[in-house]
């Protein structure tokens, strides 16, 4: 494809074709070209006087190839004729086109429908789709569509017939033909939702028409009534003696196929008590709506329950406006309900992070601060507010979340100002901090990386621990540096690579010191990267798991636990959920922590009693004592057991 080229699509007869343009075609020239493609005519310069080339959405024509821009789609259309044109045209006359020109923007869901799958919709659909959940109130439409009573007529099904390619479609409405309502409020309601479960939608266009007698006359049409005439209809009476609105005239026939897709409107109280039970325990909105689809036997698009979520949502955290001082109402209430620490960083009155610790937390970090994990993820916010969280491991081998954080960014002084207020709380230095490395972000000749910034922090505020850099991130460095050896060929060259990618996990200072040298020496690796691999030689005592063997470390040489709590943060938030459910999904996973920690505890317990049977002391008082008896004496010689003797002195205990 030469730089000077277009790649355009030309639409005909339901199929788009990619199409490769010059610049500077005339008229003429480009008429030709989409005609040749569709192999249309022998001579296409035999229809110069018939054919033009019509930008539609601003009524020009494209006088050449210039006026296009890439992806741009040409729609090949019959041209319409004048009566008297036709009459003249024979019968052996070829077919007439015109060329008419479509916007990307439009385009872009055009190629969407043509590669969905089973979800192909057509360009009429997805724009009726696109705002149904912002369509206006019946009541303000009847105000801003205010008509003259004598409009409504029942001969207006009659016009539908002018329509080529009409399609009638009866409505079944025996479920509604004897409901009686008390009042227009509950006549919108009541119809507005059945309209939406038999896939159409109903408007009032008009407001109520009072009669001298008292009488009222409410009429409901289909929506698509000024756009294509559909003639269905529903006219309700009032009679002042019964104070009930009944149907007295309809027409229960449309002249267009109904929508693909329930809209909102047929979302009962019963499915949406669904939707809020099933929407944490679903992947995504996709499969939450078939789970709906399938149990309530309708055909939502995945859009309608999205808009349901969003509207449960924000009646559940406010509005988007209100997120940070929802949030700050929600640390205020649990610090005065649990006696927990939060501190919130404003930035002139602008809301730029919070950071939590609650009393389990900080219990949980004096008893096991020999070995923390420190990283942040992304992702998990609309603000996109890096999310900083601190791990420790129990002494059941179980990770467990000791601080959270969002930080305003990256830099240096955030990650200073969340460590400093962690440590405020402990009071305590730990002995090893595990943290990962990612490739740094280059700018100009500076080399920039925020676990740079993370650790220079760390060490800022922790000057005594020993800062951990975790051995599967730099493997995943080494493997990016020297991938060009595993495309390789030569055998050799890729044994070189497996021995480059293990460095970090080599178990005995030996081996690793003599696999370096082997590798340093090598004629197959660059200067450049001999220097890299020097540099981190250096540092080996931070990234190789043999070196890290002389400090105590938890039996750990990677931060993967701590990366497994994020995943599981991920499952419920994404890069636009709200700051406070950011923390009730935290605090529901403290609670899930919680119950694990309990579990663990009952489980130890259950096997000591297991154990206990083969006891002779429990033997023995089988003999003598009932079942009851001997399960209660075993929880006290349990508790008995948990007792400290001390010798009080020479003779006695």
């Amino acid at each position: 494809m030469n730089s000077k080229d277009i790649r355009i699509f030309v639409h005909y007869k339901g199929e788009l074709t990619p199409v490769l343009l010059q610049r500077d075609l005339n008229q003429i020239q480009l008429i030709e070209k989409c005609l040749e493609e569709f192999n249309l005519v022998d001579n296409p310069n035999n229809y110069e006087c018939s054919l033009d080339v019509k930008l539609q959405t601003k009524q020009c024509v494209i006088k050449n190839s210039n006026f296009l821009l890439d992806n741009d789609v040409l729609y090949l259309v019959l041209k319409k004729q004048s009566r008297g044109t036709r009459e003249k045209s024979s019968t052996s006359e070829k077919e007439i086109f015109e060329i008419t020109y479509e916007k990307e923007v439009q385009k872009e869901v055009m190629i969407e429908d043509l590669y969905k799958g089973d979800e192909i919709l057509s360009n009429e659909v997805l724009s009726e789709h696109a705002d149904f959940e912002e369509r206006e109130s019946p009541d303000s439409l009847e105000e801003v569509n205010s008509e003259t009573p004598g409009t409504f007529s029942d001969d207006n099904s009659t016009n539908c017939e002018e329509d080529l390619g009409a399609k009638e479609v009866k409505v079944e409405i025996t479920s509604i033909i004897n409901d009686t309502f008390k009042d227009r409020d509950e006549l919108r309601e009541k119809l507005i939702s059945w309209a939406a479960s038999e896939k159409m939608d109903l408007n009032f266009r008009t407001q109520e028409r009072i009669n001298v007698d008292g009488t009222k006359i409410s009429k409901l049409q289909c929506s698509k009534n000024e756009k294509l005439n559909c003639p269905f209809y529903l006219k309700y009476k009032f009679q002042p003696q019964e104070k009930t609105y009944k149907l007295e005239k309809y027409w229960d026939i449309h002249n267009h196929e109904l929508n693909i897709f329930h809209s909102s409107e047929a979302i009962t109280q019963e499915i949406l008590d669904k939707i809020i039970f099933l929407k944490n325990s679903c992947k995504d909105y996709g499969e939450l709506t078939k789970l709906i689809n399938k149990q309530f036997k309708l055909n939502f698009h995945r859009k309608t329950i999205y808009y349901q979520i969003m509207k449960l949502k924000t009646k559940e955290n406010g509005t988007l406006s209100e997120d940070s001082s929802k949030l700050i109402e929600l640390l205020k209430e649990d610090s005065n309900r649990r006696n927990s620490h939060f501190d919130v960083q404003f930035e002139n009155q602008i809301f730029k992070g919070f950071s939590f610790m609650t009393q389990r937390m900080i219990s949980v970090v004096k008893h096991f601060y020999d070995v923390l994990i420190i990283d942040t993820t992304h992702g998990t916010n609309r603000f996109n507010l890096p999310l900083l969280d601190i791990a420790a491991i129990n002494n059941f081998g179980k990770t467990i979340t000791c601080f959270i954080g969002l930080l305003p960014d990256q830099k240096y002084e955030s990650f200073v100002w969340a460590l400093q207020n962690f440590k405020n709380q402990v009071n305590l230095c730990p002995t090893v901090i595990f943290s990962d490395e990612e490739e740094a972000l280059r700018k100009g000749n500076l080399v920039f990386s925020y676990i740079l910034m993370s650790m220079i922090a760390i060490n800022k505020v922790f000057p005594r621990t020993t800062n951990f850099i975790c051995s599967w991130h730099v493997q995943q460095n080494l493997k990016k540096k020297f991938a060009f050896l595993n495309r390789s060929q030569e055998n050799h060259k890729k044994i070189l690579y497996s021995s480059i990618i293990s460095l970090p996990y080599q178990n005995y200072k030996e081996n690793f010191l003599d696999l370096y040298k082997q590798i340093s020496t090598s004629e197959h690796i660059n200067d450049d990267l001999k220097t890299y691999l020097r540099k981190r030689y250096d540092n080996r005592k931070f990234w190789v798991k043999a070196f890290m063997k002389d400090i105590f470390c938890g039996g750990i040489c990677t931060t993967s636990r701590i990366e497994s709590k994020h995943k599981i943060f991920k499952k419920y938030l994404n890069s636009s959920a709200r700051l406070c459910e950011l923390f009730k999904v935290f605090r529901d996973l403290e609670k899930s922590e919680i119950q694990t920690f309990q579990n663990e505890i009952e489980k130890r317990f259950t096997k000591k009693g297991e154990k206990m049977k083969d006891n002779d002391l429990i033997k023995s008082l089988k003999e003598s004592y009932s079942d009851y008896i001997v399960t209660r004496l075993k929880d006290n010689l349990f508790q008995a057991l948990n007792y400290k003797t001390e010798k009080k002195n020479q003779n006695s205990w």
